[in-house]
């Protein structure tokens, strides 16, 4: 075991991570550590990664924000008050603790945000911290390693090259993971970086503003986001116009000589021979800041691939049942569904295709920064959320006084030493035998849609049926009047 576990074990039990104060000159020593150093770690950043400077300047100022939205939470009245819940004889059923030490590997993607916005939350659970950074000639991994290193307590906080080799020590950690490991175990986060993101544009949305905004998603930060759509679903109807307008945005991500690139050419730096061969497979335009791709046959490899890279799959759909079991094809729920629908047709989608998250008519700039938020927390658009404190702590909840006047009753009747039975275990019992409140739910008298079917049906047979037959009887009566005057 090296020296830096150690420490961190022996500053885990004497819970010196874990005090208010402490908490917050950590997170001001790294804020204004990340200030003082601003132009150099936006200079690791473009230099580390293709990102445009827009890109670096977002990826920078989002990290910084979550370390102040961290710093400005301690309330040191609210936490005074909830530590001394239980002393003022108040239930305090919402208590939760530091996990103790936090095992971070962070994304490769937007690396600077998977390190500073984990790191701040895990810091303002009150946790010690563990980051796995392997090393690389990357200059901001480099930078990284110097800057945490001068900042953050030796004694709370340690940078590893790779995984402590102590399996115990690991086990007791809570990890934070990129994608998903063959591990299962209550204390490991895993972001479903592998999982599908899919959009599905219906004929009653804006085509403009969908366009746009996956072409956005798509092609920002390299493609590299784990929530950039791989396949965008697109009802047949509109397909050819949908077609023009991602063109026409993707034109202005890619290279100036985008539009007059060789058809073909470019995708080959994304895509395989066998794949750009496939039946049905054209490309709708190529240049050096990526490629977009139609494909017609449904069974294609690219229309179940996850994507990291500047590749756009577009495929047509028939109907929203047809969108909903092409997304619903996978072992595993969608990472994200874009859908871009009127609000019936977005609200049907929602609720049928399984998918993490859902977000209509909308992709928030600030997912694609950062991995996706871990399992199995809820999902949010926001940087701020990703992560949260709830993921870094356990629940330990105290009480006072019990739950509710039946746990007297039942206590009563376990200290009892009678036989016969008492009072209580006769309004107990009674409580138990009580019938349930009626469900409300009216007669089915209602025809609904398969009713109506065999109701038209029986009246398409049976009417023409008796029709024929009282015309029958009706000239066999005359018939038999005319011979009796005969």
């Amino acid at each position: 075991m090296t020296t830096s576990i150690g420490r961190l074990q022996a500053s885990n039990i004497d819970g010196r991570a874990r005090t208010p104060r402490y908490i917050q000159n950590q997170l001001q020593a790294l804020h204004t550590s990340l200030l003082k150093n601003a132009s150099e770690v936006r200079q690791a950043i473009a230099s580390s990664s293709n990102y445009t400077p827009a890109e670096v300047s977002i990826e920078f100022c989002l990290a910084v924000s979550v370390v102040k939205d961290q710093y400005a939470s301690i309330n040191f009245d609210q936490m005074l008050e909830e530590e001394y819940l239980i002393a003022n004889g108040k239930d305090a059923a919402n208590r939760r603790a530091a996990a103790g030490i936090v095992h971070i590997v962070p994304s490769t993607h937007t690396l600077f945000y998977s390190v500073i916005a984990p790191l701040s939350v895990a810091v303002a659970a009150g946790n010690c911290v563990v980051i796995e950074l392997s090393p690389t000639l990357s200059e901001l991994n480099s930078l990284l390693r110097k800057l945490l290193s001068q900042t953050l307590d030796a004694d709370t906080f340690t940078i590893l090259d790779s995984a402590p080799e102590d399996t115990s020590f690991r086990d007791s950690c809570t990890q934070l993971l990129p994608i998903p490991s063959k591990i299962a175990t209550a204390n490991i986060l895993v972001s479903p970086s592998t999982s599908r993101a899919i959009a599905i544009v219906d004929r009653s949305s804006h085509l403009e503003s969908a366009a746009s905004a996956l072409v956005t998603a798509r092609f920002s930060f390299g493609g590299h986001s784990p929530y950039a759509p791989d396949s965008v679903l697109v009802n047949e109807f509109v397909i050819d116009e949908f077609s023009n307008l991602v063109v026409q945005h993707a034109v202005r991500m890619f290279s100036k000589n985008a539009s007059t690139s060789n058809a073909g050419e470019k995708p080959r730096k994304f895509l395989s021979e066998e794949e750009l061969r496939e039946d049905g497979t054209t490309v709708v335009v190529s240049g050096d800041g990526g490629a977009i791709l139609r494909v017609k046959n449904k069974q294609s490899k690219l229309l179940q691939r996850k994507f990291s890279g500047p590749i756009l799959i577009l495929h047509s759909i028939s109907s929203l049942d047809n969108a909903i079991d092409f997304s619903n094809k996978g072992s595993t729920p969608l990472l994200v569904s874009y859908l871009f629908a009127n609000p019936a047709s977005a609200k049907y989608l929602a609720q049928f295709i399984d998918s993490y998250l859902s977000l209509v008519n909308h992709i928030p700039a600030e997912l694609l920064v950062g991995p996706p938020t871990p399992l199995p927390h809820p999902p949010s658009p926001s940087h701020l959320t990703r992560f949260n404190k709830g993921m870094f702590t356990v629940p330990r909840p105290s009480y006072t006084s019990p739950p509710s006047s039946s746990s007297t009753t039942i206590t009563k009747l376990l200290a009892s030493s009678t036989t016969t039975p008492s009072k209580e275990q006769l309004e107990l019992d009674k409580a138990a035998m009580a019938e349930l409140k009626p469900t409300g739910q009216k007669p089915g008298h209602h025809i609904g849609f398969f009713e109506q079917g065999i109701l038209t049906g029986l009246v398409l047979v049976f009417v023409p049926a008796a029709v024929g037959t009282l015309v029958a009887v009706g000239w066999g009566v005359r018939g038999l009047v005319r011979g009796v005057r005969r």
